[in-house]
């Protein structure tokens, strides 16, 4: 058993536990596809908090007016400095490095950020962290320090209700019934408020305070009645007199995903995990109290740590890793100590380190080395403030901390009021700039499906030349880039347009379906021809519709789309065969001489393995029948087969949008070798040249899209993206490409129509 700790010594196995936690966020936060659930060290931090605000609490006799001022100047010396420290070089790092249009998220979250109230932004908006694709949320992890800072407000009030109950008995009662209401709000709200809310978090802190009166019980001699030992006031200002508060929170990942992409059952396993944890960080403090060297080391604790990080990252091969960090602690817990003095400010630098660098690089999966320079970067800022302006804000008066943090406030509100950060990002990207491109290969960075190189460019700041080389593999071209700019950042923005001329809302389809949902997805259109013409499908055909509607050049009696977001009809939806079923009634109640089915398998299933042999397969079957049910009711069906999807996190516009206004030129890495594009749909192709139905036409896109060995995502001679948005649905250029094939389709249609043959081959496939 360790001696007994002075009232103001640092207690090790505190430091530990923030080691093991902060350790554990940088790999979330590096690593989320790995460490998907390791944002539920935020439990552990805010247990950590609410023990030692009841410990500071615990030394005074009586908390009146002079203790809560000594307790809130402790915790702005300790927090608000490095966070006004933070907040000004951001202003000033990212618009530098964010593009115009994507500095406005950035400003309104700094807004929230400065008087800390990040997570109410979120609660209020109701913004979903895992949702988030196209936000580049640099202040994201300013949520949970909001929370904090939240918390100690109010903390001193819950002491002062909870000092009512004489014994310990009735303030862990008191306690209980707070947390009893907190933990109701967190409960039965919105995972967004359950989240982000201090009210639904509040019973996580007095968990902590919980276990600290119960750490009191088993040390308190029943023979005394001294409850309390006062402490002077300067004390409570002194660097060691705390044992420092927990400021950090770990916030889940904008870049990535909701947790449910990755585990079906997240919902549940969190809120059970949520529970788990906190009364898990609970006991190991209360173990700790007198056992700090034995928590460090214990084979039992190491066990217990080892199943957190298991299920915390769903891997095994993780949780090992972390298993043999957490037992070297036997030999190095000074160093875990000291890590855990650097925790705070670890939390404050990594974020933005990762989020900058990542945006910057064009990367949404770091490397190892790329994982190791942000690690190392972040390490370096915490070691020198931690021994530079942490301690000296700490060991400086109050006025001085004041002073400080009001001229850096000042700052970033007169920034905010002059427009100061938008017009720095405007400067550090102008358009149009001169660009001499490297012939030497550039170094790659992996980004997921493709890579991503930056190119070795010169930007004289002073000159803007219209017209800019851009090098590929093949050739050089001359392009404009303040055209491929406008051109491309139109494209990632574009969600509806306008229909065509004369093609108005189709009462008649929603008197036969009853849907009414997105009516901009639906529309018919009347001329002077005699062909009944049926685009269906999801956001893939309203896209093509334009375009097929200009080619048919009012050559039909009517013309009618009937699409839905998201939803697919050739394979069985898991999430809602009802669009399918109401796209069954319009085929049948229309009668359509030629149905186009374009759709993004929104599930990938065409993709999925072949069970036995193909025609035997059941996804086969699926596609099978689904064609059948348009067949009896079509003329003529025919069938887009999937195109190649960019796999980037912002779309491909974006992407080259972006680069050129970083003045990056090198594109050709924005490709992928035909062999695996067909690799790729190999088993989508395979079902598809079975379907047996001599009124259909597979239209196979690859051919247009794929035309050489390479298949690009952009027109090579105008920077153009050949595909948009996030959900990479094509843009004007890209469909450009299937004009040729969707032509020599309706003309063919047109010329049997008009001399009334309907014999069609078995399957055509066009080329």
């Amino acid at each position: 058993m360790n001696k007994p700790l002075t009232p103001h010594q640092k207690r090790n196995d505190i430091q530990g536990l923030r080691a093991i936690a902060i350790f554990g966020v940088l790999l979330f936060h590096l690593t989320p596809k790995r460490f998907i659930n390791g944002f539920l060290g935020v439990d552990t931090f805010f247990v950590l908090s609410g023990y030692l605000m009841s410990s500071i609490l615990s030394r005074e006799s009586t908390i009146d007016s002079s203790v809560v001022k000594s307790f809130y100047i402790r915790r702005f010396k300790r927090i608000v400095p490095l966070y006004s420290i933070m907040l000004v070089i951001l202003a000033v790092i990212t618009p530098i490095v964010f593009l115009p249009s994507d500095v406005s998220h950035f400003i309104t979250d700094m807004e929230w950020a400065l008087p800390f109230a990040e997570n109410m932004q979120n609660v209020l908006k109701q913004y979903d962290y895992w949702d988030e694709v196209f936000n580049s949320p640099v202040l994201l992890h300013a949520w949970s320090l909001g929370v904090e800072i939240q918390y100690y407000l109010i903390v001193p009030f819950i002491m002062i209700v909870a000092r009512f109950g004489e014994t310990r008995k009735l303030r862990m009662l008191v306690f209980l019934a707070f947390m009893g209401v907190s933990y109701t709000i967190h409960l039965f709200s919105s995972s967004t408020v359950s989240f982000g809310l201090l009210f639904a978090r509040v019973w996580q802190f007095l968990t902590g305070s919980i276990f600290f009166e119960l750490e009191g019980a088993l040390e308190v001699d029943p023979t005394t009645t001294k409850q309390y030992e006062t402490m002077d006031h300067e004390k409570l200002l002194d660097e060691d007199a705390d044992d420092v508060s927990i400021e950090e929170g770990i916030p889940d990942l904008e870049i990535g995903k909701k947790p449910s992409l990755f585990h079906k059952n997240c919902a549940t396993l969190l809120l059970d995990w949520t529970r788990k944890v906190t009364l898990m960080t609970g006991f190991l403090l209360l173990l700790g109290k007198d056992h700090q060297n034995w928590i460090l080391s214990n084979e039992y604790v190491q066990k217990l740590i080892y199943y957190s990080f298991e299920i915390i990252s769903l891997s095994e091969t993780a949780a090992q890793t972390m298993h043999h960090f957490v037992y070297l602690f036997k030999e190095v817990k000074y160093i875990t100590v000291y890590i855990g003095d650097l925790s705070y400010i670890i939390y404050l630098a990594h974020w933005p380190v990762i989020i900058l660098y990542k945006y910057y690089m064009d990367l949404s999966d770091l490397t190892l080395q790329d994982m190791s320079l942000c690690l190392l970067t972040t390490l370096v800022i915490s070691v020198l403030l931690h021994h530079s302006l942490e301690r000296l804000f700490i060991a400086s008066s109050t006025s001085v901390a004041v002073v400080f943090v009001s001229v850096v406030y000042a700052m970033i509100v007169v920034g905010l009021l002059m427009g100061g950060m938008q017009t720095l990002s405007d400067y550090a990207h102008p358009i149009g700039q001169t660009m001499e491109v490297s012939s030497a290969a550039p170094t790659t960075h992996s980004t997921g499906k493709t890579t991503i190189s930056p190119a070795n460019v010169t930007v004289p700041t002073a000159t803007v030349i219209p017209l800019t080389t851009i090098s590929t593999t093949t050739k050089k071209v001359e392009i404009n880039p303040q055209e491929a700019i406008r051109w491309n950042q139109a494209q990632s923005k574009v969600v509806y347009f306008r229909n065509p001329e004369g093609c108005v809302r189709d009462y008649e389809a929603e008197r036969w379906t009853g849907h009414l949902e997105e009516p901009q997805l639906r529309c018919v259109s009347t001329s002077n021809g005699t062909a009944k013409v049926l685009v269906m499908g999801n956001s893939y055909g309203y896209r093509a519709f334009p375009v097929l509607h200009r080619l048919f050049n009012g050559r039909y009696a009517q013309m009618r789309l009937f699409t839905r977001s998201t939803r697919v009809y050739l394979t069985k939806d898991p999430q809602s065969t009802k669009f399918a079923a109401r796209e069954a009634i319009v085929v049948e109640k229309f009668q359509p001489d030629i149905t186009f089915l374009i759709e993004k398998d929104s599930f990938k299933t065409l993709m999925k393995p072949i069970v036995g042999a193909v025609e035997e397969d059941e996804i086969t079957k699926q596609i099978q029948a689904a064609i059948d049910v348009l067949s009896i009711n079509s003329g003529t069906v025919v069938v887009d087969q999937q195109y190649l999807k960019p796999d980037f996190k912002d779309g491909m516009a974006y992407m080259i949008q972006k680069r050129l206004q970083q003045g990056k030129s090198f594109f050709d890495d924005l490709r992928i070798p035909r062999k695996d594009y067909e690799s790729i749909h190999d088993n989508e192709n395979k079902r598809m040249t079975t379907i047996k139905n001599e009124n259909v036409i597979v239209n196979r896109v690859e051919e247009q899209l794929c035309p050489g060995e390479y298949c690009y995502f952009f027109n090579r001679d105008n920077l153009h993206s050949y595909y948009g948005d996030a959900a990479s649905h094509l843009t004007t250029e890209g469909l450009t490409l299937l004009e040729p094939s969707y032509t020599e389709i309706i003309e063919d249609f047109l010329l049997r129509l008009q001399s009334r043959k309907s014999d069609v081959p078995e399957i055509r496939k066009l080329h």
